[in-house]
């Protein structure tokens, strides 16, 4: 279980928990959508196939964990230049 990775938000962590082991018994990749570290963090917990979007408070250190999962991201990074 992902005790305490969003304390504002505590049913969460039962949320993601779910499903992740719902995903894992039918064999179905997860796709996180995650916009801070934080989110990140805990998507990485999941083992996700991929995750959408780029953190916007991303460091080298947080790149490094993602490259590390082998987790594919999918970058939404053009969204930031529009005007």
């Amino acid at each position: 279980m992902l005790q305490n990775r969003c304390p504002d938000r505590p049913e969460y962590a039962d949320i993601e928990t779910a499903v992740g082991v719902e995903a894992r018994k039918r064999n179905l990749p997860i796709y996180a959508h995650a916009e801070r570290a934080d989110m990140v963090r805990r998507a990485l917990a999941l083992h996700p196939h991929a995750i959408a979007h780029v953190p916007v408070d991303g460091t080298a250190a947080l790149a490094a964990e993602i490259a590390s999962a082998n987790a594919a991201v999918i970058t939404t990074l053009a969204l930031f230049d529009a005007h």
